[in-house]
């Protein structure tokens, strides 16, 4: 399986999610992958979602989970899409600078921009 299917997989599990009216920008949207994540996996380390605003329409999503980064990468364009300003497009990318599940590490962290 390729990379950009397995980012449409994950783009799919966002798309019909009924969320609280309350999730109304894209900052709580990004917040709420981690709260969904845990209401849906239960038991032993599943890792996290972490947003970090970064400023005026910029933040970095770390994550921590055991999906593949290309996966994950979907779930947030998914969400920071259904949640972005009408005026404003969402974009995601993977950020090279920093350490990569693919290598070994931990996490891996995108930058959403809007």
């Amino acid at each position: 399986m390729g990379p950009n299917t397995l980012s449409l997989i994950g783009q799919k599990i966002p798309e019909n999610a009924q969320f609280p009216p309350a999730i109304d920008t894209i900052e709580k949207g990004l917040s709420a992958i981690d709260v969904a994540y845990h209401m849906k996996h239960r038991g032993g380390e599943i890792g996290h979602y972490e947003y970090k605003a970064q400023g005026l329409g910029k933040a970095a999503m770390v994550c921590a989970s055991p999906y593949p980064c290309d996966f994950d990468r979907g779930i947030i364009t998914a969400m920071a899409r259904r949640f972005a300003p009408k005026s404003e497009s969402a974009r995601v990318v993977h950020d090279d600078s920093k350490p990569c599940r693919r290598h070994g590490d931990e996490s891996c962290t995108y930058t959403v921009t809007w």
